[in-house]
């Protein structure tokens, strides 16, 4: 008889604790979680030792209900690029141009010369779903990083453009072209 009330009155108090505690999200001060995706290791054109290699990744940020999507450029070769803040990145989908900004802040260059000069930069640039939803399905793409010694320019290829359907097929809502840092692509410039 004492283990059927001790059972009941822990049963009672654990519902009448759950019932009665607010929820994570109506917390004031209670920051909502935050979760990254990023796409990974996305050579454009394939892996080009010679001269250098372009990678264009995507990524979201997801904190409570907003999505945030970046587009993450990195170069890497024996070309230096020096990519310059301001408009920077170039992707042109079917013809279609997007231009892309980033600050200085946002930029980070390095380079190596043991026993070659090997420039390594990387930059994230604010895009939208839309942006990342054109990129994804696009029949031809071009990408071209502008830097102060060079611009360097690749274009998909087939691997490409399947890891770019596969992140918005996984990680784009279907009705982010409105609202949730989604909208229609810039207009053709």
């Amino acid at each position: 008889m004492k283990r059927l009330m001790f059972a009941t009155s822990a049963l009672f108090v654990i519902a009448l604790v759950a019932g009665c505690a607010p929820s994570r999200t109506a917390q004031p001060g209670v920051q909502p979680e935050r979760k990254v995706v990023r796409m990974s290791r996305n050579i454009i054109g394939g892996y080009r030792p010679a001269f250098g290699n372009m990678v264009l990744n995507v990524e979201t940020t997801i904190e409570g209900p907003a999505r945030r999507y970046e587009l993450f450029a990195r170069w890497t070769g024996d070309a230096r690029v020096d990519v310059s803040p301001g408009e920077s990145l170039v992707v042109e989908a079917d013809g279609q141009e997007f231009k892309f900004r980033v600050p200085e802040s946002g930029i980070y260059r390095d380079f190596s010369c043991e026993p070659r000069c090997i420039y390594d930069d990387r930059a994230y640039y604010s895009a939208t779903a839309a942006h990342v939803q054109a990129i994804a399905n696009a029949k031809r793409v071009v990408v071209r990083l502008v830097g102060s010694k060079r611009t360097v320019e690749r274009e998909f290829n087939e691997l490409n453009f399947e890891r770019f359907r596969e992140f918005v097929q996984k990680n784009v809502p279907a009705d982010s072209s409105v609202g949730s840092g989604g909208g229609s692509p810039p207009a053709r410039n």
